[in-house]
């Protein structure tokens, strides 16, 4: 009857400490899970931020051709322009 106690409580300490590693990997797992979402949020961010930049060299290429064309106009009407 000895070694049926002694293997039971073996097997409990055995069972217990499964248990414990097992909270410890949901843990693990749960902490995993949120730095993942963090990290895709941060991506989103970044691609949302350089959609933006993207967004603003267009602009200001634009902007730059404008500014370009109104030298080129500014310069002929000097060039026109009586008096001169």
């Amino acid at each position: 009857m000895s070694n049926f106690l002694i293997c039971t409580s073996i097997y409990s300490l055995q069972i217990a400490k499964l248990q414990d590693d097992n909270k410890a990997l949901d843990r693990l797992t749960k902490s995993k899970e949120a730095a993942l979402l963090e990290a895709e949020r941060t991506v989103q961010v970044a691609l949302a931020k350089a959609s933006m930049v993207d967004d603003l060299q267009n602009k200001n290429q634009e902007l730059i051709k404008q500014i370009e064309i109104c030298q080129v106009l500014q310069s002929c009407m000097i060039i026109l322009s009586p008096g001169v």
